[in-house]
């Protein structure tokens, strides 16, 4: 893109400042996992569903109030790492798109980690593969190389793609034929 070593830079940042969110999550996510695997053990399957739900809307909440902060004070977590006027504005624009999708995130990162608490790691990967693969990659080339839209593009793709995966992720969850598996 125009300006792309600001915009490595300008992303490079947000991201340090968006592991601030993605690492409760993850927790959230491994916290589910244990849980999910714990009720199971139990042969409890009602628990293990429930327990996946409750801890994804928990995290939901959570990071909801963590994204609010960082938007709210997007551009002075972006001065905080750079005094390059176009990295922060470039930054500024990564946190405002990129923490659309992190609520999504948490519950997606969530309800995956409760299926792989459950065994159900090979759905969890291909759900993964498939939204970066198929969804993501191709988004981003289109619509950034091919359109010639930037770098924003590729942030917009992101969100798709992570949206995908949450759909994907809650439909399989939701099925529960993981929990059949688990319990056979």
């Amino acid at each position: 893109p125009e300006k792309n070593i600001d915009v490595i830079a300008a992303l490079t940042n947000g991201i340090r400042i968006e592991a601030a969110i993605y690492m409760p999550a993850f927790a959230f996510s491994l916290s589910g996992a244990v849980i999910t695997g714990n009720f199971l053990g139990e042969k409890n399957p009602d628990r293990a569903f429930s327990s996946g739900i409750a801890t994804g809307i928990s995290a939901v909440i959570f990071i909801s109030v963590l994204t609010v902060i960082v938007l709210f004070n997007a551009e002075a977590l972006s001065s905080l790492l750079s005094v390059n006027p176009v990295v922060i504005e470039e930054c500024k624009y990564y946190l405002y798109i990129s923490m659309i999708g992190e609520p999504v995130t948490a519950w997606a990162m969530v309800l995956g980690g409760s299926l792989n608490g459950a065994g159900d790691t090979r759905s969890v990967m291909y759900i993964v593969a498939a939204s970066m693969w198929l969804v993501r990659l191709p988004l981003c080339y289109l619509f950034a190389i091919w359109l010639g839209l930037g770098s924003h593009a590729i942030w917009w793709s992101m969100n798709v793609s992570i949206m995908i995966h949450a759909v994907l992720v809650t439909r399989r969850y939701m099925k529960k034929k993981w929990i059949r598996s688990a319990l056979l």
